[in-house]
């Protein structure tokens, strides 16, 4: 995920460079695919964020069933 954003960034640097050198056309594939990489790193953030809001959600089941089989936690 992270080497994605990272690729992306630098891609959007070559295309500052390109567009320096006026090589227009280059700089807007380069930049488009850069803009592309970062939107992809950014899905892949998001995907994991739910994986781990869903295992906090379980940990947190699981702690709570401990905790009323024990004793410690009553219910309300």
């Amino acid at each position: 995920m992270q080497l994605l954003a990272v690729t992306g960034i630098i891609f959007s640097v070559i295309s500052i460079g390109l567009v320096f050198f006026n090589l227009h056309t280059y700089a807007t594939y380069i930049f488009l695919s850069g803009m592309g990489l970062i939107v992809l790193s950014l899905l892949f953030s998001v995907w994991e964020l739910l994986i781990s809001t869903q295992a906090l959600n379980i940990e947190l089941e699981n702690i709570i069933e401990e905790q009323q089989e024990s004793g410690i936690l009553l219910d309300k």
